[in-house]
């Protein structure tokens, strides 16, 4: 009896004990639960004082694209502020242009500006008539150079120069930018210069003859090239004064070429010279009319 008495007290302290233990190991836990949930509101209540924010991880792919977008920016804008610089340094020989030709073709199916406002004949009466000026007044030398060169003059008025005109336009509501066209008009060989328009030269560098110019296709005809960056137009005109120095046909190609690819940069459309869309047909004619004039030339000589 005495022993089963000792042996249920030693039953009852080990419950007791192990009640004691695990009552301890509960509390221990709920206090460092509560503890951190304190924490946790600390720490968002800061957070939305402004105190704490939440790090911004930026991947070191996410920091080289962001760089290399700023240097394009920075290039693009150094690249057209430098070009800028030296195009005003740049001396050009002038071209020479006579009035705009008739050319067959279909009408274009995209509405223009208004008549009045086209880039018409004036820049190239302009620069036609200061040729002829130029050309008309002898240098002093020997009477018998006089006399010839007053022959040539007279030969120049009575058969008058061809002129090839292409013509690149945007759709209605659209705009040629400045920014875009420049770098373009650069690649693509023209320097900037005389009469305040573009001119393509023998050489990309500058170097030679003016082989054919561009200009803007509507009033006043020129090109500001201090402001080019915010200089907008819905189309330019390309023309070619004949005889070139070289080959004719080449040069009309080059300026074929370079019409289709502005037109390409712009999502535009080559013109003829009457504004119509340039056709095979339009081609071959402007190649006939090349033919023609040399053989005149050929004739006269």
């Amino acid at each position: 009896m005495e022993s089963e008495l000792r042996l249920i007290l030693m039953v009852l302290g080990f419950i007791a004990i192990a009640a004691l233990v695990v009552h301890g190991i509960y509390t221990i836990r709920k206090n460092k639960q509560i503890e951190s949930e304190q924490y946790s509101t600390n720490t968002d209540a800061e957070a939305d004082d402004g105190v704490i924010s939440k790090p911004r991880v930026v991947t070191a792919k996410a920091k080289k694209a962001e760089s290399s977008s700023d240097q394009a920016s920075d290039d693009k804008k150094f690249s057209i502020k430098q070009s800028i610089n030296n195009l005003k340094q740049e001396k050009v020989e002038k071209p020479k242009v006579r009035v705009e030709p008739e050319l067959a073709g279909s009408q274009l199916q995209m509405e223009l500006p208004d008549a009045d406002d086209h880039f018409g004949d004036e820049i190239i009466d302009q620069i036609s008539a200061r040729e002829t000026l130029e050309s008309e007044i002898p240098s002093v030398s020997e009477p018998a150079e006089v006399e010839q060169t007053a022959k040539s003059s007279e030969q120049n008025q009575s058969n008058p120069e061809e002129v090839l005109i292409l013509n690149v336009v945007v759709a209605e509501g659209q705009q040629m930018s400045g920014a875009v066209l420049l770098p373009t008009l650069l690649t693509l060989g023209f320097k900037f210069g005389e009469f305040n328009i573009f001119h393509r030269h023998e050489s990309p560098s500058g170097e030679g003859e003016v082989l054919f110019s561009l200009a803007n296709m509507f009033n006043p005809g020129t090109f500001d090239i201090d402001n080019i960056e915010q200089f907008t137009t819905q189309g330019v005109s390309l023309f070619l004064s004949l005889p070139v120095a070289g080959d004719s046909q080449a040069a009309f190609n080059m300026m074929h070429n370079a019409a289709k690819k502005i037109a390409a940069e712009f999502n535009g459309q080559v013109l003829d010279g009457q504004r119509s869309v340039l056709t095979r047909q339009t081609v071959q004619h402007c190649t006939d009319r090349i033919r023609e004039f040399e053989r005149r030339q050929l004739l006269k000589a």
